[in-house]
């Protein structure tokens, strides 16, 4: 199962014509003794070039962008699949209106890198302007490049037995909308003819909206909210249910552009938020549980490299620190490989308790962490558990646990050379 996107006729089309037009000009200035001939021939052959380029972009059905479980493939970028197991951040780039998607990946996987200085000089350019060696080139597609930048990051994260089943609910992603908005446009027929809540609207003194919010008779917000600026650019936008926020949180620049997104479930945030410059750049991207910062977060500079990397426990507070000039050099590191405390937690039927452990999760480095059983001081089972977003979640059944202990051995490694950097463990009593 894939996700193909193709070339747009209709961006074809768009440069196709003004290209005829200045190349019509330009024959008709040669007809024109007082004109130009240098300047009708440079018109000529400057704007003559775009008319090969978008007949072929306008009948080439191949498609230019390929997103399955392996990876994900543009004629534009890299001959073959980019694995997601090698994305490690990805990010929106506005380029005089041109919008890529940048893939960071491990520098070790960099093309240059078997290439010449020709080609390192090229890819220390794009660096320059705030693009990465692997960009993914939107241009020729029509796509929400929001949504498409959100889907690699996903796929990036997802282990590689979830990855495929990803893919199908992407290629369902528009029938799913267009149920949706039926349902929709049923519920909201109905409720109105309920009568059941009113429309508050606010209005700036300039007359532009400053706010949209459907109250239920009880002065519950429900529904799609929207604020505005002053000048009527659209501010913020969530979706309430019953009085919480639900849903996709979207917050805009003056200009119109995303500057930040997150995600709500019963007036929480939760996975990942992102914040962008006014040009599409990302600035931060950091992960959130249960409403409060935790895990990772990000900060980029203006080039589009990584400044400043910090994990948090579940208190929020940093267990570790990275930080690193404007070229990429890392200026200095500190941390520990778990947070100070073990949380319990029910299991979603009762029959369990869970234990969760922040694990410090650095770039560049992996975190291996093992459990132990232990009654009375005898290994009873070990076992390995994986760490999904600086979350480590081990559960042991209820009863007959007198004397029973877990203890959490941790080890952080260079991913490159397997290097220990540092290790630690923490024991918590299930009595």
């Amino acid at each position: 199962m894939e996700i193909k996107l193709y070339k747009s006729p209709w961006k074809a089309l768009i440069l196709l014509v003004p290209c005829l037009i200045f190349v019509a000009i330009g024959i008709w200035m040669l007809q024109d003794p007082e004109a130009s001939r240098f300047g009708a021939w440079g018109c000529i052959c400057f704007f003559a070039l775009g008319i090969p380029i978008s007949l072929f972009n306008m009948f080439d059905r191949r498609p230019q962008i390929i997103l399955n479980e392996i990876g994900v493939f543009d004629r534009t970028a890299y001959t073959d699949f980019i694995n997601w197991e090698v994305i490690q951040d990805a990010y929106l780039l506005n380029i005089n209106q041109q919008k890529f998607i940048c893939l960071i990946v491990d520098k070790q996987y960099e093309p240059s890198r078997k290439k010449g200085r020709f080609r390192r000089a090229a890819a220390g350019l794009n660096k320059s302007v705030g693009a990465q060696e692997l960009n993914i080139h939107l241009g020729a597609v029509s796509v929400d490049e929001v949504k498409l930048g959100q889907f690699i990051l996903e796929m990036a994260r997802l282990a590689p037995e979830a990855r495929k089943e990803r893919v199908q609910m992407g290629l369902l992603t528009a029938k799913s909308l267009v149920r949706m908005v039926v349902c929709s446009i049923i519920f909201l027929a109905l409720f109105s003819c309920k009568n059941e809540g009113e429309v508050r609207i606010e209005r700036y003194s300039n007359g532009n909206l400053k706010s949209e919010f459907f109250y239920l008779r009880d002065s519950v917000k429900h529904g799609l909210a929207k604020t505005y600026y002053y000048e009527g650019v659209i501010k913020e936008e969530i979706k309430f249910i019953n009085g919480k926020r639900e849903g996709k949180y979207i917050n805009y620049h003056k200009n119109g552009s995303i500057k930040g997104e997150a995600e709500y479930s019963n007036d929480k945030v939760k996975g990942y938020s992102y914040y962008y410059n006014e040009r599409g750049a990302l600035m931060t991207k950091g992960f959130w549980y249960n409403g409060k910062k935790f895990g990772p977060t990000y900060f980029y500079g203006e080039n589009g490299l990584i400044r400043k990397f910090v994990s948090c426990d579940f208190d929020e507070k940093i267990i570790y620190i990275i930080n690193w000039n404007e070229d990429g050099k890392k200026i200095n590191e500190e941390g520990l490989v778990f947070g100070p405390t073990i949380h319990k937690q029910n299991s979603a039927n009762g029959d369990s308790v869970c234990l969760l452990i922040a694990v410090s999760q650095p770039p560049g480095y992996k975190s291996i962490i093992r459990v132990r059983e232990l009654h009375e001081d005898n290994v009873i089972k070990e076992s390995a558990i994986r760490v999904v977003n600086s979350l480590a979640k081990y559960c042991v059944p209820r009863g007959g646990n007198i004397g029973y202990s877990i203890k959490f051995l941790g080890e952080i490694r260079e991913i490159e050379t397997d290097y220990l950097v540092m290790q630690d463990s923490i024991m918590q009593r299930v009595d």
